[in-house]
């Protein structure tokens, strides 16, 4: 049977790697589990552990099992991620921290979540949307995408694919469908959630 999370449970995100293995992992507060939605909140000075080749996009000989693993800071920003099974995106409504004026809107664009009995695992496929307040969007990290595509990480078709996942994205924001017709700008976190942080011990998350 699939774990299911209660409100103000603390789960595991994982992000595998694109070579195998897993290249991050960041803990978040659950807001609702459902088998329509699993929906986690984390905040600026969140500490997560991230592999230390993430910032400079790979070659394919460039990586080696098993990773190494540094500490970063998620800064900036308070982030709701709301996921549906089997859809290839999630959605962040986003706060500057210490503020409750929304930001906007961020579409992550990766692997359907799978569930684990510690939260839940996808993959990056790099490319996203970033919408404003008033539902203007732009892409993102297009440049980042060529580059992994450049590097043989993946193939053309399979990056056409991911950009046709974020038209998929931008129909449900054309038709105002859930999320962006839900109360989410207004939406505030318990007061006693916190900035969290990663066990010290890798094995506790990569296992």
């Amino acid at each position: 049977m699939e774990r299911r999370f209660k409100r103000g449970d603390t789960a595991i995100g994982r992000y595998k790697g694109w070579l195998g293995g897993f290249a991050a992992g960041l803990k978040c507060w659950i807001v609702d589990d459902s088998p329509e939605r699993m929906i986690g909140y984390f905040q600026a000075g969140t500490v997560y552990r991230r592999a230390t080749w993430i910032d400079n996009l790979p070659e394919i000989d460039g990586i080696a099992l098993p990773y190494e693993f540094e500490d970063a800071v998620w800064e900036r920003n308070d982030v709701l991620r709301i996921m549906y099974p089997g859809v290839p995106y999630s959605i962040w409504p986003m706060w500057p921290t210490g503020t409750t004026k929304l930001l906007g809107w961020y579409v992550n664009i990766e692997m359907p979540f799978e569930r684990t009995e510690i939260g839940f695992d996808t993959m990056d496929y790099e490319l996203d949307i970033v919408i404003a307040p008033d539902f203007s969007w732009r892409w993102k990290d297009e440049d980042r995408l060529a580059k992994l595509v450049g590097n043989g990480v993946f193939a053309e078709a399979r990056a056409a694919e991911f950009k046709e996942y974020g038209q998929d994205a931008l129909r449900r924001l054309e038709l105002q469908a859930a999320p962006f017709n839900e109360p989410w700008p207004q939406w505030r976190p318990d007061p006693s959630w916190g900035p969290l942080k990663m066990p010290d011990d890798d094995s506790v998350w990569i296992a």
